[in-house]
C-alpha cells in the first residue's frame, strides 16, 4: 500500500483523543514532558504529534516552571491532524510540518530537517504505526537528524509477552478496520521490548534505559467514543473481539467496569541519546 493511500486512512481521523483512548494513568505524559523539561533542550522536535496536544502540554509546563521554552517544531503524517496542530499550537509561533517521519520530507517531497538539528526529540505512542521493514528506517532518520548528546524519548508498548503482544496486535487491527483505517490495521508492528532496544542500538543510540513503565488501558468505550461513536454495531464488534482475547484474559490482561471492558498492555517511556 502506497504512502499517499495510507494518507487517505489517517485523514480520516479528525478530533479525537488520543491519550483517553489510551488510558493513561495521571503521572505518565508529566514523567515524559518534565523529562524533556530537565533536559533544558533549546530545539525540540514533537514528532508523529498527532493533534499536537503533546507539545501543547509540554510548552504550558516550560511556562508553568519558568524555564524558557524551546524552538518547538512538529512532524505529523496526516494533514487534517496537522491542521488541528498549527490551531492548538498557534500562540507558541511552533512550526508544523505535515511529512513523513520515513523520509523527513513533506509529502510532496521537500526536505524538511537537516542533521543535528535538535537537541531532544519525543515521540508519543506512534512508533507503533511503521511496519516492522520501516523501523530501522525510523531511528535512523531520528537518530540523523539528533544533535551529538541529544535525547531522544519515546513512549509506546514495551511488550515482554509475544502472545500478548499479537492479541493486542489483532485487536489494534480490529480497530483500524471498524474505523476504516485499513492502511493503518495493515502497516501497525508492536515491537517487543528487546526489538525496540535493538533498533535503538542499530541505529547508533547509546544510554538506552526504561524511566518509567506503566500500562496501556484501552476500553472498548472509549475506542467506541472515539473511532465510532454513532454506530452501535462496530462497538459491539471490538467489544467482542477483546472478550475474545483468550490470551490476554487468561493472565489479567482484561478488566471489566460496569457494562465495559479494557484491555491492559504494558508501556514504557524510554529515554535514548546520540553520542
Amino acid at each position: 500500500m502506497s504512502s499517499l493511500e495510507i494518507l487517505k486512512d489517517y485523514d480520516v481521523v479528525g478530533n479525537y483523543s488520543q491519550d483517553e483512548v489510551n488510558g493513561f494513568s495521571n503521572d505518565v505524559i508529566p514523567t515524559l514532558i518534565n523529562a524533556v523539561i530537565d533536559f533544558y533542550p533549546k530545539t525540540l522536535l514533537d514528532c508523529m504529534a498527532g493533534d499536537g496536544n503533546l507539545g501543547q502540554r509540554c510548552l504550558e509546563t516550560f511556562a508553568e516552571r519558568k524555564v524558557p521554552a524551546p524552538e518547538m517544531q512538529v512532524l505529523e503524517f496526516s494533514r487534517v491532524q496537522s491542521e488541528i496542530a498549527k490551531a492548538r499550537l498557534a500562540q507558541w509561533n511552533s512550526t508544523v510540518w505535515t511529512g513523513d517521519i520515513l523520509t523527513m520530507a513533506t509529502h510532496d517531497g521537500e526536505p524538511l530537517f537537516t542533521e543535528n538539528m535538535f537537541d531532544c526529540i519525543m515521540i508519543k505512542s506512534a512508533n507503533h504505526e511503521i511496519p516492522l521493514a520501516s523501523q530501522l528506517q525510523m531511528y535512523s532518520q531520528l537518530f540523523r537528524i539528533l544533535k551529538p548528546g541529544g535525547l531522544f524519548i519515546n513512549l509506546g508498548f514495551a511488550f515482554e509477552d509475544e502472545k500478548a503482544r499479537d492479541e493486542v496486535r489483532h485487536l489494534a487491527q480490529c480497530k483500524d478496520s471498524l474505523a476504516g483505517l485499513h492502511g493503518a490495521a495493515a502497516n501497525r508492528y508492536f515491537l517487543m521490548k528487546d526489538e525496540f532496544y535493538a533498533f535503538l542500538q542499530n541505529a547508533g543510540f547509546n544510554g538506552i534505559r526504561p524511566l518509567k513503565t506503566f500500562n496501556y488501558n484501552i476500553s472498548a468505550d472509549r475506542v467506541g467514543k472515539n473511532y465510532f461513536p454513532t454506530e452501535r454495531a462496530k462497538y459491539q464488534a471490538f467489544k467482542n473481539a477483546v472478550a475474545s482475547s483468550a490470551h490476554l484474559k487468561e493472565n489479567g490482561f482484561i478488566e471489566s467496569k460496569g457494562t465495559d471492558l479494557a484491555f491492559l498492555a504494558r508501556g514504557e517511556i524510554t529515554i535514548a541519546f546520540k553520542p
